[in-house]
Order: C-alpha cells, then structure tokens, then sequence
C-alpha cells in the first residue's frame, strides 16, 4: 500500500476493520475503499448505540449478543438517517449493500450468520426496479 492509502484507512479505531480492508485491499483498491467507507457507518452505529467497540464484537468476542437483532437496529438505523434537507440519505439499495459488506466483514471474522435466520429476521428495504422506456420517434419529432 501506499502511505497515503494506509493514512486513509487509519481514520477508524477497530483493528478489525482495518485487518478486513487490507484483506480486500489486495484483490481491489477501489472496492476496498468503497467497504471502508460502509464499515465506518457500522462502527459509527455500533459507537452510538451499543456499550461494545467492533473489535470487542468480532476480535475479542467479549459479548455474547444476538448478532441478528444488532443487524436489524443496523437497518433501521441506516433507515432512519437524514441529510441536511431532511429527507433519506440513503437508498434502498445503498441499505442493502452496507448490511451485506457488514455481515460479510462478521463472517471473515468467524462470527457465524446462518442465512435461513438473517433472511427471518433482517428486514432489508424492498429494492423497487423501476423500467424506464425511451420517448417514440413520433414524439420527438412533435417536441
């Protein structure tokens, strides 16, 4: 890595996830940069709303938590966040993406996430495709 990379990924306290990106930093620098910057928003949740560090959840494993109810309060909380105008500032599938780079990131560090039960009990924000169809010849010419 370069120095300026490595001064990049020092901005978070947890060892975990800076052991988890250099993981990713290796096969792609991009996408490593890209999960970093999710990672934070999960350390940031973890910080705000529960008594542990991410590396006492997933280095030292201290807790024994409901990985799956800390999953979910994780989606709410992306849910629920806000910019500066007061409306979401994330999408639906910009939600989706970070919950699966975290438990992702909790299975590289052997915290066990059975698919059946994240699927019951993680609620991720339905995902709507929107079809989007050119304008008609016709009505170009019109305009």
């Amino acid at each position: 890595m370069t120095s300026a990379t490595v001064v990049s990924y020092e901005r978070t306290q947890s060892h975990a996830i800076s052991k988890y990106i250099k993981s990713i930093y290796v096969s792609n620098k991009k996408t490593a940069t890209e999960y970093f910057g999710r990672l934070l928003s999960f350390e940031r949740f973890i910080k705000e709303n529960y008594n542990f560090s991410v590396d006492e959840l997933t280095l030292k494993k201290v807790f024994s938590v409901d990985i799956y109810d800390i999953l979910s309060n994780y989606v709410f909380w992306l849910d629920s966040q806000v910019d500066n105008k007061g409306s979401k500032s994330l999408s639906s599938v910009s939600i989706k993406n970070r919950v699966v780079n975290v438990k992702n990131f909790l299975e590289y560090h052997d915290i066990p996430i059975n698919q059946h039960k994240f699927k019951m009990r993680v609620k991720l924000p339905r995902v709507y495709i929107q079809y989007k169809e050119s304008i008609p010849r016709e009505m170009i010419i019109k305009i």
